[in-house]
Protein backbone atom coordinates (compact mmCIF):
# COMPACT_ATOMS: atom_id res chain seq x y z
CA UNK A 1 0.00 0.00 0.00
CA UNK A 2 1.74 2.87 -1.21
CA UNK A 3 1.81 5.87 1.31
CA UNK A 4 1.68 8.86 -0.70
CA UNK A 5 -1.91 7.48 -2.44
CA UNK A 6 -3.36 6.59 0.58
CA UNK A 7 -2.77 9.41 2.20
CA UNK A 8 -3.62 11.57 -0.75
CA UNK A 9 -6.89 9.51 -0.94
CA UNK A 10 -7.90 11.07 2.91
CA UNK A 11 -10.86 13.39 3.10
CA UNK A 12 -9.86 16.77 5.42
CA UNK A 13 -11.98 15.32 8.49
CA UNK A 14 -10.36 11.77 8.05
CA UNK A 15 -6.95 13.27 8.01
CA UNK A 16 -8.04 15.38 11.27
CA UNK A 17 -8.36 11.89 12.42
CA UNK A 18 -5.03 10.03 11.69
CA UNK A 19 -3.13 13.30 13.04
CA UNK A 20 -5.11 13.60 16.25
CA UNK A 21 -4.08 9.91 16.46
CA UNK A 22 -0.34 9.90 15.20
CA UNK A 23 0.55 13.46 16.19
CA UNK A 24 2.37 16.15 13.87
CA UNK A 25 5.60 15.16 14.67
CA UNK A 26 4.47 11.60 12.86
CA UNK A 27 2.74 12.88 10.03
CA UNK A 28 6.25 15.17 9.35
CA UNK A 29 8.45 12.45 10.06
CA UNK A 30 6.25 10.48 7.20
CA UNK A 31 6.31 13.01 5.17
CA UNK A 32 10.26 13.58 4.79
CA UNK A 33 11.43 16.16 2.23
CA UNK A 34 8.03 16.16 0.87
CA UNK A 35 7.17 18.54 3.27
CA UNK A 36 9.11 21.04 1.49
CA UNK A 37 8.66 20.75 -1.92
CA UNK A 38 5.83 22.13 -4.15
CA UNK A 39 4.85 18.98 -5.41
CA UNK A 40 0.52 19.07 -6.64
CA UNK A 41 0.34 15.89 -4.27
CA UNK A 42 1.51 18.30 -1.36
CA UNK A 43 -0.50 20.77 -2.48
CA UNK A 44 -3.21 18.55 -2.49
CA UNK A 45 -2.12 17.35 1.22
CA UNK A 46 -1.98 20.60 2.72
CA UNK A 47 -5.21 22.12 1.47
CA UNK A 48 -6.88 19.83 3.50
CA UNK A 49 -5.47 21.15 6.34
CA UNK A 50 -5.76 24.87 7.92
CA UNK A 51 -2.68 27.13 8.07
CA UNK A 52 -1.68 26.98 11.37
CA UNK A 53 -1.72 22.81 10.95
CA UNK A 54 0.78 23.08 7.81
CA UNK A 55 2.97 25.94 9.54
CA UNK A 56 3.22 23.38 12.82
CA UNK A 57 4.28 20.48 10.46
CA UNK A 58 6.22 22.27 8.59
CA UNK A 59 8.03 23.97 11.60
CA UNK A 60 8.25 20.23 13.53
CA UNK A 61 10.14 18.77 10.27
CA UNK A 62 12.62 21.91 10.25
CA UNK A 63 13.19 21.04 13.89
CA UNK A 64 14.31 16.91 13.12
CA UNK A 65 16.48 17.59 10.82
CA UNK A 66 17.97 14.92 8.89
CA UNK A 67 16.15 11.62 9.57
CA UNK A 68 17.04 8.14 8.28
CA UNK A 69 14.86 6.25 5.50
CA UNK A 70 13.91 3.62 8.18
CA UNK A 71 12.40 5.95 11.12
CA UNK A 72 10.40 7.80 7.77
CA UNK A 73 9.31 4.38 7.06
CA UNK A 74 8.07 3.11 10.32
CA UNK A 75 6.42 6.59 10.68
CA UNK A 76 4.54 5.83 7.20
CA UNK A 77 4.07 2.34 8.35
CA UNK A 78 2.10 3.75 11.74
CA UNK A 79 -0.03 6.11 9.69
CA UNK A 80 -0.92 3.44 7.52
CA UNK A 81 -2.12 1.12 10.20
CA UNK A 82 -4.38 3.90 11.41
CA UNK A 83 -5.88 4.25 8.42
CA UNK A 84 -6.47 0.63 7.81
CA UNK A 85 -7.87 0.85 11.47
CA UNK A 86 -10.20 2.84 10.41
CA UNK A 87 -12.05 1.47 7.18
CA UNK A 88 -11.72 -1.98 9.22
CA UNK A 89 -14.29 -0.27 12.15
CA UNK A 90 -16.27 1.46 8.69
CA UNK A 91 -17.01 -1.79 7.41
CA UNK A 92 -18.06 -3.13 10.93
CA UNK A 93 -20.24 -0.15 10.63
CA UNK A 94 -21.78 -1.01 7.19
CA UNK A 95 -22.40 -4.39 7.24
CA UNK A 96 -24.24 -4.23 10.45
CA UNK A 97 -27.88 -6.25 9.99
CA UNK A 98 -30.16 -3.14 8.95
CA UNK A 99 -32.97 -5.72 10.26
CA UNK A 100 -32.17 -4.19 13.53
CA UNK A 101 -32.85 -0.42 12.04
CA UNK A 102 -36.25 -1.36 13.09
CA UNK A 103 -38.22 -1.77 16.67
CA UNK A 104 -40.67 -4.88 17.14
CA UNK A 105 -44.24 -4.12 17.01
CA UNK A 106 -44.65 -4.86 19.94
CA UNK A 107 -43.09 -4.50 23.71
CA UNK A 108 -42.37 -7.85 24.46
CA UNK A 109 -39.79 -7.79 22.00
CA UNK A 110 -37.69 -4.88 22.47
CA UNK A 111 -35.79 -6.86 25.69
CA UNK A 112 -34.02 -9.18 22.81
CA UNK A 113 -33.98 -6.23 20.29
CA UNK A 114 -31.96 -4.31 22.49
CA UNK A 115 -29.93 -7.20 23.69
CA UNK A 116 -29.14 -8.24 19.94
CA UNK A 117 -27.96 -4.50 19.12
CA UNK A 118 -25.63 -4.57 22.15
CA UNK A 119 -23.47 -7.67 21.17
CA UNK A 120 -23.24 -5.92 17.24
CA UNK A 121 -22.04 -2.66 19.12
CA UNK A 122 -19.31 -4.45 20.81
CA UNK A 123 -17.42 -4.95 18.59
CA UNK A 124 -17.11 -1.60 17.35
CA UNK A 125 -16.05 0.02 20.81
CA UNK A 126 -15.52 -2.90 23.35
CA UNK A 127 -11.49 -2.18 23.49
CA UNK A 128 -11.92 1.49 24.87
CA UNK A 129 -11.56 2.01 29.09
CA UNK A 130 -14.63 3.66 30.32
CA UNK A 131 -12.25 6.03 32.21
CA UNK A 132 -10.90 7.74 28.78
CA UNK A 133 -14.92 8.16 27.87
CA UNK A 134 -15.07 10.07 30.68
CA UNK A 135 -13.68 13.12 30.54
CA UNK A 136 -15.90 13.79 27.92
CA UNK A 137 -19.10 15.85 28.71
CA UNK A 138 -22.14 13.28 29.43
CA UNK A 139 -25.05 13.37 27.00
CA UNK A 140 -26.85 10.79 28.72
CA UNK A 141 -30.45 12.28 28.53
CA UNK A 142 -32.39 12.36 31.59
CA UNK A 143 -36.03 13.04 32.58
CA UNK A 144 -36.77 16.44 32.36
CA UNK A 145 -40.23 18.11 32.92
CA UNK A 146 -40.76 18.56 29.09
CA UNK A 147 -43.30 16.51 28.04
CA UNK A 148 -46.16 16.44 25.06
CA UNK A 149 -48.84 17.24 27.24
CA UNK A 150 -47.34 20.49 28.53
CA UNK A 151 -46.08 21.40 25.35
CA UNK A 152 -48.26 25.05 24.31
CA UNK A 153 -50.38 23.60 21.22
CA UNK A 154 -51.51 26.16 18.35
CA UNK A 155 -51.99 25.68 14.71
CA UNK A 156 -48.16 26.96 13.83
CA UNK A 157 -46.95 23.75 15.55
CA UNK A 158 -48.97 21.27 15.37
CA UNK A 159 -47.41 19.61 12.26
CA UNK A 160 -44.11 19.61 14.66
CA UNK A 161 -45.74 18.03 17.21
CA UNK A 162 -47.36 15.17 15.19
CA UNK A 163 -44.04 14.71 13.17
CA UNK A 164 -42.12 14.14 17.44
CA UNK A 165 -44.91 12.29 18.69
CA UNK A 166 -44.41 9.96 15.66
CA UNK A 167 -40.33 9.92 15.92
CA UNK A 168 -41.43 9.30 20.11
CA UNK A 169 -43.83 6.26 18.70
CA UNK A 170 -40.82 5.18 16.11
CA UNK A 171 -43.48 5.19 13.62
CA UNK A 172 -41.03 7.42 12.08
CA UNK A 173 -37.91 6.69 11.95
CA UNK A 174 -35.72 8.74 9.81
CA UNK A 175 -33.45 11.41 10.87
CA UNK A 176 -35.51 15.23 11.53
CA UNK A 177 -34.93 18.31 11.53
CA UNK A 178 -36.83 20.61 13.89
CA UNK A 179 -36.39 24.42 12.93
CA UNK A 180 -37.55 27.61 14.82
CA UNK A 181 -36.55 31.17 16.21
CA UNK A 182 -35.63 31.09 19.83
CA UNK A 183 -38.18 30.96 22.48
CA UNK A 184 -40.74 29.01 20.34
CA UNK A 185 -40.34 25.58 21.57
CA UNK A 186 -37.99 23.30 19.16
CA UNK A 187 -36.16 22.44 22.93
CA UNK A 188 -39.35 21.75 24.34
CA UNK A 189 -40.38 19.45 21.54
CA UNK A 190 -36.76 17.80 21.46
CA UNK A 191 -36.50 17.08 25.16
CA UNK A 192 -40.69 15.94 25.27
CA UNK A 193 -39.66 12.94 22.98
CA UNK A 194 -36.45 11.97 24.87
CA UNK A 195 -38.72 11.56 27.62
CA UNK A 196 -41.17 9.81 26.25
CA UNK A 197 -39.15 7.08 25.21
CA UNK A 198 -37.32 6.57 28.11
CA UNK A 199 -40.37 6.28 30.05
CA UNK A 200 -41.78 3.73 27.40
CA UNK A 201 -38.69 2.17 26.30
CA UNK A 202 -36.46 1.82 28.99
CA UNK A 203 -33.73 -0.21 28.01
CA UNK A 204 -33.39 2.57 24.82
CA UNK A 205 -30.08 4.58 25.12
CA UNK A 206 -30.98 8.36 24.69
CA UNK A 207 -28.23 10.66 24.24
CA UNK A 208 -28.49 14.45 23.68
CA UNK A 209 -26.00 16.46 22.20
CA UNK A 210 -25.16 20.35 22.79
CA UNK A 211 -23.28 21.29 19.57
CA UNK A 212 -21.60 23.83 21.10
CA UNK A 213 -20.17 20.99 23.92
CA UNK A 214 -19.53 18.60 21.09
CA UNK A 215 -17.43 20.95 19.45
CA UNK A 216 -15.24 21.62 22.97
CA UNK A 217 -14.95 17.62 23.14
CA UNK A 218 -13.39 17.20 19.56
CA UNK A 219 -11.19 20.14 20.25
CA UNK A 220 -10.02 18.70 23.14
CA UNK A 221 -10.07 15.01 21.56
CA UNK A 222 -7.69 15.77 18.91
CA UNK A 223 -5.43 17.56 21.34
CA UNK A 224 -4.88 14.70 23.44
CA UNK A 225 -5.07 12.24 20.82
CA UNK A 226 -8.17 10.44 21.94
CA UNK A 227 -10.50 10.48 18.97
CA UNK A 228 -11.53 6.57 19.74
CA UNK A 229 -12.83 7.66 23.61
CA UNK A 230 -14.56 10.30 22.32
CA UNK A 231 -16.16 8.86 19.33
CA UNK A 232 -17.28 6.09 22.14
CA UNK A 233 -18.89 8.91 24.37
CA UNK A 234 -20.71 10.12 20.75
CA UNK A 235 -21.82 6.89 19.07
CA UNK A 236 -22.13 3.91 21.61
CA UNK A 237 -24.96 2.66 20.98
CA UNK A 238 -27.78 5.40 21.25
CA UNK A 239 -31.26 4.74 19.94
CA UNK A 240 -32.17 7.55 20.09
CA UNK A 241 -30.06 10.55 19.72
CA UNK A 242 -30.87 14.76 20.46
CA UNK A 243 -28.78 17.45 18.78
CA UNK A 244 -29.71 20.93 19.88
CA UNK A 245 -28.59 23.86 18.60
CA UNK A 246 -26.93 22.72 15.27
CA UNK A 247 -26.45 26.44 14.32
CA UNK A 248 -23.15 26.63 17.26
CA UNK A 249 -21.33 23.72 14.84
CA UNK A 250 -21.83 26.07 11.51
CA UNK A 251 -18.56 27.44 9.69
CA UNK A 252 -16.34 24.64 11.95
CA UNK A 253 -15.14 22.29 8.85
CA UNK A 254 -13.58 19.59 10.74
CA UNK A 255 -16.28 19.56 13.72
CA UNK A 256 -19.17 19.72 11.28
CA UNK A 257 -17.80 16.67 9.36
CA UNK A 258 -17.45 14.27 12.45
CA UNK A 259 -20.37 15.63 13.64
CA UNK A 260 -22.12 14.56 10.06
CA UNK A 261 -20.18 11.02 10.54
CA UNK A 262 -21.30 10.92 14.07
CA UNK A 263 -25.26 11.36 13.34
CA UNK A 264 -24.95 9.05 10.20
CA UNK A 265 -23.47 5.97 12.23
CA UNK A 266 -26.31 6.41 14.37
CA UNK A 267 -28.61 6.18 11.92
CA UNK A 268 -27.12 3.48 10.03
CA UNK A 269 -27.13 0.91 13.41
CA UNK A 270 -30.79 1.51 13.97
CA UNK A 271 -31.03 4.99 15.87
CA UNK A 272 -33.27 7.36 15.90
CA UNK A 273 -31.95 11.06 15.30
CA UNK A 274 -33.67 14.21 15.69
CA UNK A 275 -31.93 17.77 15.43
CA UNK A 276 -33.05 21.37 16.59
CA UNK A 277 -31.73 24.36 15.06
CA UNK A 278 -32.71 28.09 14.45
CA UNK A 279 -31.27 27.84 10.87
CA UNK A 280 -29.81 25.27 8.13
CA UNK A 281 -26.42 26.81 6.93
CA UNK A 282 -26.34 29.17 3.51
CA UNK A 283 -24.82 26.76 0.63
CA UNK A 284 -21.39 29.42 0.13
CA UNK A 285 -20.56 29.37 3.66
CA UNK A 286 -17.12 29.80 4.35
CA UNK A 287 -15.31 26.69 6.13
CA UNK A 288 -18.29 24.39 6.11
CA UNK A 289 -18.34 20.92 5.14
CA UNK A 290 -20.81 20.55 1.67
CA UNK A 291 -21.25 16.88 2.31
CA UNK A 292 -22.90 17.68 5.43
CA UNK A 293 -24.89 20.35 4.05
CA UNK A 294 -26.24 18.55 1.77
CA UNK A 295 -26.68 15.54 3.95
CA UNK A 296 -28.90 18.01 5.46
CA UNK A 297 -30.75 19.67 2.87
CA UNK A 298 -32.28 15.61 2.33
CA UNK A 299 -33.94 15.10 5.60
CA UNK A 300 -37.36 15.34 6.74
CA UNK A 301 -37.95 19.40 8.17
CA UNK A 302 -40.56 21.08 10.06
CA UNK A 303 -40.68 24.56 10.90
CA UNK A 304 -42.59 25.82 13.93
CA UNK A 305 -44.01 29.19 13.36
CA UNK A 306 -44.59 32.20 15.88
CA UNK A 307 -47.47 32.01 17.88
CA UNK A 308 -50.34 34.02 16.76
CA UNK A 309 -52.59 36.40 19.81
CA UNK A 310 -54.76 33.98 20.41
CA UNK A 311 -51.99 31.77 21.52
CA UNK A 312 -49.89 33.60 23.21
CA UNK A 313 -52.93 34.93 25.18
CA UNK A 314 -53.32 31.13 26.10
CA UNK A 315 -50.05 31.34 27.39
CA UNK A 316 -50.17 34.06 29.65
CA UNK A 317 -53.84 33.01 31.02
CA UNK A 318 -51.92 29.64 31.72
CA UNK A 319 -48.75 30.79 33.60
CA UNK A 320 -51.09 32.94 35.45
CA UNK A 321 -53.77 30.25 36.46
CA UNK A 322 -50.54 28.36 38.32
CA UNK A 323 -49.46 31.58 40.22
CA UNK A 324 -50.09 31.65 43.59
CA UNK A 325 -49.38 35.15 43.89
CA UNK A 326 -51.61 35.93 41.17
CA UNK A 327 -54.78 34.29 42.85
CA UNK A 328 -53.86 36.29 46.05
CA UNK A 329 -53.68 39.42 43.88
CA UNK A 330 -57.16 38.73 42.28
CA UNK A 331 -58.81 37.93 46.18
CA UNK A 332 -57.82 41.23 47.00
CA UNK A 333 -60.75 43.45 47.21
CA UNK A 334 -58.64 46.65 47.30
CA UNK A 335 -56.61 46.45 44.11
CA UNK A 336 -58.11 43.58 42.67
CA UNK A 337 -56.53 42.45 39.23
CA UNK A 338 -58.07 40.45 36.31
CA UNK A 339 -56.19 37.63 33.97
CA UNK A 340 -57.61 40.54 31.20
CA UNK A 341 -55.44 43.20 32.59
CA UNK A 342 -52.32 41.26 32.59
CA UNK A 343 -53.02 39.97 28.88
CA UNK A 344 -53.55 43.51 27.67
CA UNK A 345 -50.56 44.74 29.49
CA UNK A 346 -47.85 42.36 28.26
CA UNK A 347 -48.89 41.43 24.72
CA UNK A 348 -47.96 45.42 23.70
CA UNK A 349 -44.18 44.89 25.08
CA UNK A 350 -43.57 41.46 25.11
CA UNK A 351 -41.96 39.81 22.00
CA UNK A 352 -43.98 36.91 19.96
CA UNK A 353 -42.02 33.94 21.90
CA UNK A 354 -43.02 32.18 24.61
CA UNK A 355 -39.27 32.48 26.22
CA UNK A 356 -40.09 37.01 25.82
CA UNK A 357 -43.50 36.27 27.27
CA UNK A 358 -42.50 34.03 30.32
CA UNK A 359 -40.05 37.11 30.74
CA UNK A 360 -42.07 39.64 31.11
CA UNK A 361 -45.01 37.05 33.40
CA UNK A 362 -41.61 36.52 35.32
CA UNK A 363 -40.53 40.48 35.80
CA UNK A 364 -44.20 41.07 36.82
CA UNK A 365 -44.15 38.63 39.38
CA UNK A 366 -40.61 39.75 40.84
CA UNK A 367 -42.32 43.31 40.75
CA UNK A 368 -45.31 42.07 42.93
CA UNK A 369 -43.27 40.58 45.59
CA UNK A 370 -40.95 43.16 45.89
CA UNK A 371 -43.97 45.81 46.83
CA UNK A 372 -44.67 43.77 49.84
CA UNK A 373 -48.07 43.47 49.06
CA UNK A 374 -48.30 41.43 46.08
CA UNK A 375 -49.67 44.32 44.13
CA UNK A 376 -50.03 43.21 40.34
CA UNK A 377 -51.44 46.52 39.74
CA UNK A 378 -48.73 48.53 40.70
CA UNK A 379 -46.49 45.94 39.90
CA UNK A 380 -48.18 46.05 36.08
CA UNK A 381 -48.01 49.77 35.81
CA UNK A 382 -44.03 49.81 37.08
CA UNK A 383 -43.61 46.99 33.74
CA UNK A 384 -45.40 49.02 31.13
CA UNK A 385 -43.37 52.28 32.03
CA UNK A 386 -40.14 50.79 31.66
Amino acid sequence: MSFELEIRKLSPSRLMSVIGQVGIRTLALALGELVEQNTSEVKGLFAKLSDDLVAAIKSENRLMGPTTRTEQFNAQNLILDRISDQNQSDSLLYESPMTLKVLPANRDGLSSWYARRKVLLQNRFGNIRDTDVNTFADITFSKTRQTFDNFMKYEGNQTARDLGLSIALSQFLKPTVLLSGAGLGKTHLLYAIGNYVIENEPEARVGLISAESFVSDYIQAIRAQNLDSFRKKYRDGYDLLLVDDLTAVFGKLYSEEELYRTLRHVEKLGGRVVIAAASLPANDEPHSSSEFHRWLETLPKVEISAPNEEARTLFINQYLASSEGFRGACANSERKISERDVVDAILPIAGVSFRELEGKLLQLNALALLSGRNDWQAALETLKGR
